[in-house]
C-alpha cells in the first residue's frame, strides 16, 4: 500500500488523492476508486489519475523502461453508459480501426458498474441459472475463469449489500469475508 496523495510537481499542477494506491511485487501500480455520484467529466478525472500515476514514475534522465504499467479499478454506483447492457468495461490503448493492435500495457482501466452488475446477478439467481457464468451473464464479451468470475461476483455483492447481514453471511469468498 502506498500513500494515495499525489502532489503537483509545481504550483500550477493539480494535486489528487486516490482512494487506494498500491504496488504489486512486479512494480505495477494499482488505483482502486469507488465513485457513488456521477460527476461531469468523470472520464477525464479517471484518465487524469492514471496519467499522473504513469507520469510520476520517472524523473529527468531516467529511461522509459523504468515505467511500470498502471491499472485503475473503478467501482461506480452509476451506469457508465446509459442503455448499454454491459456492467464490466476494460479500457486500453488500442488502434481504432484494428482493436487487435494494442499500443502497450502502460494504461488499463477496469470499470465495474456496481448497480447494473448487481441487477444482472440477481436476475440470473432469480432464473436459477446456477451453471451460468456470472461474468458471461454480466458481459457477453467476458472470457473470465470461473474463479475470477466468482471473486468478482463476491466483491460486487459486498459493495452493493454490505449493510445487509444475511447477504454478507452468504458470501464465501475469503478476501471478501
Amino acid at each position: 500500500m502506498l500513500n494515495p496523495r499525489i502532489l503537483p510537481e509545481d504550483l500550477t499542477g493539480k494535486p489528487i488523492e486516490l482512494d487506494v494506491l498500491a504496488r504489486d511485487s512486479t512494480g505495477h501500480l494499482f488505483n482502486v476508486e469507488v465513485q457513488v455520484l456521477r460527476y461531469p467529466r468523470w472520464s477525464a478525472r479517471s484518465t487524469f489519475y492514471l496519467a499522473r500515476m504513469l507520469s510520476t514514475q520517472i524523473d529527468a534522465g531516467e529511461h522509459y523502461l523504468a515505467i511500470k504499467p498502471v491499472v485503475g479499478v473503478h467501482l461506480l454506483d452509476f451506469d457508465l453508459v446509459e442503455g448499454h447492457q454491459s456492467a464490466l468495461w476494460q479500457f486500453e490503448m488500442r488502434d481504432r480501426h484494428d482493436p487487435s493492435v494494442r499500443l502497450g500495457d502502460e494504461l488499463t482501466l477496469f470499470v465495474v458498474g456496481l448497480g447494473k452488475a448487481d441487477r444482472l446477478l440477481r436476475a440470473r439467481d432469480d432464473r436459477g441459472d446456477a451453471g451460468t457464468s456470472a461474468a458471461a451473464d454480466i458481459d457477453a464479451n467476458a472470457d473470465a475463469h470461473a474463479h475470477a468470475a466468482a471473486a468478482l461476483e463476491a466483491w460486487i455483492k459486498f459493495f452493493k449489500h454490505w449493510k445487509e447481514a444475511q447477504a454478507m453471511s452468504d458470501l464465501s469468498y475469503p478476501p471478501v469475508q
